[in-house]
């Protein structure tokens, strides 16, 4: 069970709230603020990324749990999946592409599928 979890409509103003709720909860935590900037960078590219897959009108589930080796955030929404091995680089001049490949650089990422929701998980390390 995380120890926060935000239940947010898929609209990218939304990520302020979570970027805001991540900050209270690292904080609180006793993470230091370099870290803390990983844990919301990773949370929010995480969250652009489930805003643009999610199907319908779905809401999109941020957790957030302490873990043995820092903070593990977690993003579940109604969408496709996808094998985070074929997801490319992100290409110079995009505008996108990035969040993937953020997560697997600042931490250990690991994406399923259950039934139509595709849960991304990272231990930010």
């Amino acid at each position: 069970m995380p120890d926060l979890e935000l239940q947010l409509d898929p609209d990218h103003d939304q990520s302020r709230v979570m970027r805001a709720e991540i900050r209270k909860w690292c904080s609180a935590q006793g993470f230091p603020d370099p870290y803390v900037d990983d844990v919301v960078l990773v949370a929010s590219e995480l969250f652009s990324n489930a805003v643009q897959a999610t199907v319908g009108d779905a809401s999109i589930t941020v957790g957030l749990a302490r873990h043995p080796e820092g903070a593990l955030v977690r993003m579940a929404n109604e969408g496709p999946g996808f094998d985070p091995e074929r997801v490319p680089a992100p290409h110079p001049g995009l505008g996108g592409g990035r969040g993937i490949w953020l997560a697997k650089a600042l931490g250990k990422l690991l994406v399923t599928q259950h039934q139509s929701t595709t849960i991304v998980t990272v231990v930010v390390g």
